[in-house]
């Protein structure tokens, strides 16, 4: 009968960040099992094409966000320093309120790129934690928590319509305040 089973220290690596440590069926049956070296070579490199995977997903995120945050805060910069300038065009009530608007897009949408940035420190920091406590054998399995990637997905999205939608309000505002006696038509 004396099937074997995994070693009480194998650790298993999946698609999510979670690791698992297989424990004994029977916690007398201690032979070793063997493993094959072919199986080994072939598990270590989807580890390793796993790993780059996700560091190069989160270069693409950072990258992004980084992106959405530079153009964001000049945006708003040059805006603001434009649009409360006194030897500015006047502008109509209509188009100050879609200043207001465009401006409130533009600062929620670095609010919610800090926040994806945050919740992926603070993902990183808690699975690391738990690792620890796998490798110290005080848990089974050491994944992220559960409400990290979809709170990260939403404030992603949430970023990212923002941005959009406040640069484009923003090239409205930027459009409608020129004087028409700036603008040259020739037929």
């Amino acid at each position: 009968m004396g099937g074997r089973s995994p070693s009480p220290r194998a650790v298993t690596k999946c698609a999510s960040p979670e690791l698992k440590l297989d424990t004994l069926d029977d916690p007398q049956d201690e032979q070793p099992k063997k493993a094959d070296p072919e199986e080994l070579k072939i598990k270590l490199e989807r580890q390793k094409q796993l790993n780059e995977n996700q560091a190069d997903t989160r270069k693409r995120v950072d990258t992004l966000v980084r992106y959405i945050l530079t153009v964001t805060g000049v945006a708003l910069s040059v805006s603001i320093g434009v649009f409360t300038n006194s030897q500015h065009t006047i502008l109509s009530e209509d188009t100050r309120l879609l200043l207001a608007w465009s401006w409130s897009l533009l600062f929620s949408s670095i609010i919610s790129m800090l926040a994806v940035m945050l919740l992926m420190i603070i993902g990183g920091y808690i699975f690391g934690e738990r690792w620890k406590l796998l490798e110290d054998g005080e848990l089974e399995v050491a994944q992220q928590p559960r409400w990290v990637d979809p709170l990260a997905w939403t404030c992603g999205t949430l970023g990212v319509v923002t941005f959009v939608t406040g640069l484009i309000t923003l090239c409205i505002v930027a459009i409608s305040s020129i004087p028409i006696t700036h603008i040259i038509l020739r037929p």
